[in-house]
């Protein structure tokens, strides 16, 4: 998740970004509005240009997301991302609008692009071995032996053998990052269930539903730290008679 794994290019008036995800990002509309911004703003010399009361031209954008991801929602061959979905009020069909292309490049997605493009069906090929080897095996004995297959298949076979321990490490930290995505994304989620919890407790207390004793039992904490964090959260410890 570190290295740098994209790449644009300007060929024939159009400026072309491809970036490649492992994990699904809504937010690569806005990300790539920014990131033309920079290009642009690199491609443009001369800033007064800008105030000419002729029209500065500049390449069309094109923005490719390869996602080969394994979130289940997401089986279509491509989606396209779109900013106004990040509007907070809506502004109209087709107003202001910014669209990122996302397209499937796991196994058996767009085939017609794999058929075109030989290497991306190995790289295709290659992932699709890691996440069916690692359900059975530790990650790095999934990853090794992937290496090896897809020498021995001819897959990748001259990029593997020059920079094997480079793509073991990367692929480790990929495959990690994303468990780790995941179990961050799950403590949040019970984080989230604890805190809406704690305070349906604590508006039960105050509104006298039930006393300070019961609230404290509910939650398994000490009469003392319950009312320490009920009035932190800013509700009012009613006066038990």
């Amino acid at each position: 998740m570190k290295y740098k794994n994209d790449v644009s290019f300007l060929v024939d008036k159009t400026l072309s970004l491809y970036e490649h995800q492992s994990s699904y990002n809504p937010n690569m509309p806005l990300w790539e509005f920014l990131y033309y911004a920079d290009l642009y703003r690199k491609l443009i010399h001369r800033s007064e240009r800008l105030y000419s009361k002729h029209l500065l031209k500049i390449p069309r954008p094109h923005y490719i997301v390869f996602y080969n991801g394994s979130e289940k929602d997401l089986e279509e061959k491509r989606r396209t991302l779109r900013l106004s979905d990040a509007f907070e009020t809506d502004t109209g069909a087709g107003e202001y609008e910014w669209t990122a292309t996302m397209i499937n490049i796991n196994s058996g997605k767009n085939q017609s692009i794999m058929d075109s493009c030989h290497v991306l069906y190995e790289y295709a090929v290659f992932v699709a071995k890691i996440k069916r080897y690692r359900d059975s095996m530790e990650l790095k004995e999934a990853i090794d032996l992937t290496v090896r297959e897809c020498i021995e298949e001819n897959i990748l076979r001259d990029f593997l053998e020059q920079h094997r321990r480079e793509v073991c490490d990367m692929c480790l930290t990929e495959f990690d990052e994303k468990k780790y995505e995941d179990v961050l994304r799950e403590e949040g989620r019970e984080e989230g269930l604890a805190e809406g919890r704690k305070k349906e407790v604590f508006m039960s207390v105050q509104e006298g539903d039930y006393g300070i004793v019961r609230g404290a039992q509910k939650l398994n904490l000490s009469v003392e730290e319950f009312e320490k964090e009920m009035s932190a959260a800013g509700y009012q410890i009613p006066i038990e008679v």
